[in-house]
């Protein structure tokens, strides 16, 4: 209790005019938000959709996206991604940037839509066209609904055997967050082996649901309705959202090249941009920051968690980003795009250089 009180008051006055100074040093040119899903209503509406929902962090409630960019589109300049890169380039980004992205391609981003519009925030998608096209499920959500249906978890895997006990909440957590180390560990044969042996699992316990809806990511109809409105920018994010490192080397250059071609094919436009799934140093980082600008993108974002400075100008294929997740309260949102969260938190983030592509 005493410690959250004393968290609350730094952030009060770390908030307050006389945080400015150090706000201002640590949130550099510019800041990069990142989202992925939208959930209709509020908070609480999300929460009573049911207790087992460890994907939920991935969510914004279309009530707080709303009172995030009311407050973003009155304190910053909302500038769309391809013109921010731009004036980064060249040295003429101004100081009290934001730039608004999302990842994925799922279908409840048409929720942003309306709120995007009135406060006129642009926002760059970056989508993944094998979900799109229907031919690659998200691992995560599959897990997610398995998980939620079974007592108890057992496999036998590469010579060995995991098992897990599902009978609460907290194991159901637990074995959710094994299990995406495991896939994310995994190159792309890898996992799909292992998402199969989940899927047998929950049908030989007697769920015969599908464990992936397509209805949840945008078809090609919403894409390019998507692609018409003049605050959204579509970029690209991979054919089918494998950790990068885990490639080799052509099947990294056919995520790439492959995704990008398919968009273009169907806007009928270049697509310039591109986001590394999940983005974190482990998943991308020289190789594959070598590979998107081989590929023709301008730029390229991570979700490296930092703000753009001057320096930024040298690494346009890693460009760091800040995550936006459903637990943030208004305050948790200002304390991040201030910079202050990384002069707390990060403080030699300030002295990173920026990495080399």
């Amino acid at each position: 209790m005493i410690r959250a009180r004393l968290k609350r008051a730094v952030r009060t006055a770390l908030l307050s005019p006389a945080g400015s100074p150090l706000a201002s040093v640590y949130r550099g040119v510019a800041t990069c938000l990142m989202y992925h899903r939208v959930a209709a209503g509020t908070r609480a509406d999300a929460h009573a959709r049911g207790k087992f929902q460890p994907n939920l962090e991935l969510f914004v409630a279309e009530e707080e996206l709303d009172a995030q960019m009311r407050w973003l589109a009155r304190e910053y300049d909302c500038v769309a991604l391809p013109e921010a890169v731009e004036l980064l380039q060249r040295g003429k980004l101004p100081k009290r940037t934001a730039v608004v992205t999302f990842d994925d391609g799922y279908r409840d981003n048409l929720l942003a839509l309306p709120i995007l519009r009135h406060h006129r925030v642009p926002v760059t998608i970056y989508v993944t066209t094998g979900a799109v096209g229907r031919t690659r499920t998200m691992w995560w959500d599959e897990q997610e609904r398995i998980l939620g249906c079974l007592s108890k978890l057992e496999l036998e895997w590469r010579g060995g055997r995991l098992a897990w006990a599902l009978e609460t909440q907290e194991q159901k957590a637990a074995a959710f967050n094994d299990l995406n180390r495991l896939f994310k560990s995994l190159p792309p044969p890898g996992q799909d082996e292992l998402i199969e042996l989940l899927r047998a699992r929950a049908h030989d316990s007697g769920s015969d649901e599908p464990f992936f809806t397509d209805e949840s990511i945008l078809s090609w109809e919403d894409v390019q309705t998507l692609d018409a409105e003049p605050l959204i920018t579509i970029g690209a994010h991979t054919v089918d959202h494998f950790v990068l490192s885990q490639l080799p080397a052509g099947e990294l250059e056919r995520q790439l090249r492959e995704s990008r071609r398919v968009l273009e094919e169907r806007l009928g436009r270049p697509v310039l941009h591109f986001a590394y799934p999940f983005g974190g140093e482990e998943h991308a980082g020289g190789r594959e920051f070598a590979a998107a600008a081989a590929a023709g993108f301008l730029s390229a974002v991570t979700t490296r968690p930092n703000h753009w400075r001057s320096a930024s100008r040298q690494a346009l294929h890693a460009l760091p980003r800040l995550a936006i997740d459903f637990s943030d309260t208004m305050d948790d949102f200002r304390w991040k795009v201030s910079g202050l969260a990384s002069a707390v938190h990060r403080p030699r983030s300030l002295f990173d250089a920026a990495p080399r592509e």
